[in-house]
């Protein structure tokens, strides 16, 4: 069984603008707003616009306990189920999985965990 799964952790949502960009014939682009709806959307918490993240991929390690049982509690949260046990076995097995995080991130957070379990090993246990 393969499982792979991401997190719904952003910092910003980022919506469809609802205005299609026009071109004015000189080279630059309107994107519809005048200067008050500018400065009155600098400080709201809506984002339009592109988020570069750079992904790097790791094998899995005990340090990443918590994020991994962050990521898969927001899957398992109401399901009888010994998550931290879980999470052990994904950790485990560092040759086996991957865990993805954002390169120069100061929280350190894993946005996706991809592994492979041999569920009828473990099925006693579970």
């Amino acid at each position: 069984m393969a499982m792979a799964t991401s997190s719904k952790k952003a910092r910003r949502e980022i919506e469809e603008p609802k205005d299609f960009p026009t071109f004015s014939g000189n080279g630059c682009v309107n994107h519809g707003k005048d200067k008050t709806e500018q400065s009155d959307s600098s400080d709201s918490e809506d984002f339009e616009g592109v988020v570069q993240a750079d992904f790097v991929f790791f094998d899995p390690k005990p340090g990443d306990f918590h994020g991994v049982k962050v990521l898969l509690q927001t899957y398992l949260d109401n399901k009888l189920w010994d998550l931290s046990g879980f999470v052990d076995l994904i950790l485990g097995q560092p040759t086996v999985g991957t865990v993805v995080k954002i390169e120069n991130d100061e929280d350190d957070g894993v946005y996706s965990v991809v592994t492979a379990l041999n569920l009828e090993r473990y099925k006693a246990s579970y």
